[in-house]
């Protein structure tokens, strides 16, 4: 066989060589391309993932902190209604004690005290057995005894109620013979011809 020949042979041959070795090497660089390609998708992915469990965790937060501020609100809800239980029961005692610190005291058209209360009682410091029988006049001063009878004996005899709703402002006499300032409103009732008549007494 010719030099020439085996030149052609041999340039053939390095040739096919060549392009086998660089069909392997363009394998191998599109594997690890596409190895690559796989990375950063799951790249990506992670990157998705992470903001997605990020977001999860802010609106868990936000739920959170809902529920304490309406767990809050509940509370100061219930502290308010108690609060309020609280006053309107102050409010109850308060009432109680102002009717009983108002005296009220009834008498007939004698004059003589039928009806003496606990008001009457804390304020004159005349005990219900020990007023109750008495003149009405036992708690006013010696100076307006006089006055004080006249107006009660033209009342009687007119046959009509006090004026309602009016207020005098007087001085009253305790047991212990000490004048207090006192607002009295008259009020009176016929039952049968026989004349009632109820003195409303608070301190001024």
């Amino acid at each position: 066989m010719s030099p020439e020949l085996w030149g052609t042979i041999w340039g053939i041959g390095g040739g096919v060589g060549l392009v086998g070795v660089g069909f392997v090497f363009w394998k191998a660089w599109r594997s690890t391309k596409a190895v690559g390609l796989r990375d950063l998708d799951l790249k990506a992915q992670n990157q998705v993932m992470a903001r997605q469990e990020k977001q999860i965790r802010e609106l868990v937060q936000q739920i959170r902190e809902g529920l304490r501020h309406h767990r809050e609100s509940l509370d100061t809800t219930e502290k308010l209604q108690e609060e309020v239980a609280v006053l309107r029961e102050k409010v109850g005692r308060l009432d109680s004690t102002m009717k009983s610190a108002m005296a009220i005291i009834t008498c007939g058209q004698d004059g003589i005290i039928q009806g003496w209360n606990q008001g009457a009682a804390l304020m004159f410091h005349f005990t219900q057995e020990e007023a109750i029988g008495k003149e009405v006049a036992i708690i006013t001063p010696e100076r307006f005894k006089a006055r004080h009878w006249a107006g009660f004996r033209a009342l009687v005899a007119s046959k009509k109620p006090p004026t309602p709703l009016k207020t005098m402002a007087i001085s009253a006499l305790t047991r212990e013979g000490l004048e207090i300032p006192v607002s009295i409103r008259l009020s009176g009732w016929d039952t049968d011809g026989i004349w009632t008549y109820a003195a409303e007494i608070s301190r001024v």
